[in-house]
């Protein structure tokens, strides 16, 4: 499976900024375009157990954003030539182009393909209206007239739209909601960034200025507490219980405190093109939680993936282990001296079950039977399930169960068993708790176990 290794870490939690971005620069053919363009229809949405299988990391992002600076680079060209005409289409492009890249990166990162980009453009246009209108009848209901205060109105504004278009059981995963709101959002910042543009002094160093700041204002906090929202709502209808629901609340206050401190007038140093450092200090912030938020969607896909893909899995059985496993293994293998065939066979009533979570063979589960060992390697003629990872040793780890117990024992691999995190001593055998999950070398191999 493409992106195996991401998924593995994704699945917990453990995948880090630069496993998202690691296919920005690579080169992409005409058809990876294509297919990413595709998607979304009620034809080409992908089963949830197949979501997994041809999602690609993000790249068209970045091509949106490097072809919309270079036309805003040139009508601004055209612009000092005295070239009148191309002022408008300078201002535009300047308004839109970081806030539709952006954009663009949220829609890449929606796992479930399910919101097509058509969609996305509908709630941009619709989407980011509404949140002005929401947030005008706000603001003359409340009477807030503080700059300071707009966030007070701002982000309700903003919430009430994206409620719309998230409302239905469909839209159940966190990053619909991280996209939805991105749409809102944009739409929002858009709309406000030409309207600083148009009324500037300096429109050229104002369009700069905010396209930098779009890193940490209306679309980033819209995101993250549609995220939020996602994950309370899950597959219900949007419900008023939602809204009060604290792992909302929280998100929610968070962007509403970020847009306070962001109007709030501080300053510590002005730095050219950019803003005040305080100002990249609550980018910093937002983008924080934002990526906690975005691991939380990714390890939501990883697991309804998993779940939906494993069912109706066979259940095989694990027979004794070749008497030849390499290294000492004395502690965790007794030699059986019987070589076992590679297939597993169906057993009736297994009691203990080893399932693959992530790997090579994701959805499977294989029954241990009581006193037989299962090894896990690379060499053919020292395990009995093998696996083609190169950083998966010739014999790795065992595997067994004892009285309802699942045990798993590293047999001096060269790149360690992990079982949550830790990592084992070799030869030491480990009892599986029912929520555990153990991996090999790079997490590209991942297990559980239970009884069945």
């Amino acid at each position: 499976m493409k992106n195996q290794t991401f998924y593995a870490r994704a699945g917990h939690g453990a995948i880090t900024v630069k496993d998202v971005f690691s296919e920005t620069f690579k080169k992409h053919g005409a058809g990876d375009g294509a297919k990413l363009f595709m998607a979304g229809t009620p034809f080409t949405t992908p089963a949830e157990a197949e979501m997994l299988s041809s999602w690609q990391k993000p790249f068209v992002y970045a091509r949106v954003l490097g072809v919309g600076l270079m036309f805003t680079l040139l009508m601004y060209m055209l612009v000092l030539m005295g070239v009148s005409v191309a002022v408008p289409a300078f201002l535009f492009l300047g308004c839109f182009v970081m806030p539709l890249s952006i954009l663009m990166f949220s829609w890449e990162v929606n796992i479930p393909r399910n919101i097509p980009l058509y969609t996305v453009l509908f709630i941009f246009l619709i989407g980011g209206a509404l949140s002005l209108v929401f947030t005008m009848v706000l603001h003359n209901v409340v009477g807030l007239n503080a700059t300071v205060l707009a966030g007070l109105t701002e982000e309700p504004g903003k919430l009430f739209a994206l409620a719309l278009f998230l409302r239905k059981p469909d839209k159940k995963y966190i990053l619909n909601g991280m996209l939805i709101g991105a749409a809102v959002g944009t739409g929002f910042e858009a709309i406000e960034n030409a309207g600083y543009a148009f009324s500037a002094q300096d429109p050229v160093g104002s369009l700069l200025m905010r396209g930098f700041q779009s890193l940490g204002g209306h679309i980033m906090w819209a995101s993250l507490y549609g995220g939020a929202l996602a994950m309370v709502k899950g597959e219900q209808a949007l419900h008023a219980k939602h809204f009060a629901d604290l792992r909302f609340l929280k998100y929610f206050g968070a962007s509403v405190l970020l847009h306070t401190l962001w109007n709030s007038g501080i300053s510590i140093v002005y730095l050219p093109l950019v803003g005040d450092l305080w100002q990249l200090i609550l980018i910093a912030v937002v983008l924080w939680l934002l990526f906690g938020m975005l691991k939380a969607g990714l390890k939501q896909v990883v697991a309804a993936a998993n779940a939906a893909s494993g069912a109706g899995m066979p259940l095989y059985e694990a027979d004794a282990v070749p008497s030849k496993v390499g290294g000492d293994g004395g502690t965790c293998l007794p030699a059986y001296g019987k070589t076992v065939a590679m297939s597993p066979q169906i057993s009736p009533q297994p009691n203990s079950v080893l399932v693959c979570a992530e790997g090579q063979f994701a959805g499977m589960e294989i029954a241990l039977k009581q006193g037989s060992r299962l090894v896990l390697g690379r060499d053919p003629s020292r395990a009995n399930l093998v696996l083609g990872n190169s950083l998966v040793s010739g014999a790795h780890c065992a595997v067994w169960a004892e009285k309802g117990t699942v045990y798993v024992c590293d047999l001096g691999s060269t790149n360690g068993t992990f079982v949550d995190g830790e990592k084992l001593l070799p030869n030491t055998p480990r009892a599986l708790l029912p929520t555990s999950r153990f991996w090999l070398a790079d997490m590209a191999e991942i297990y559980f176990a239970k009884n069945s």
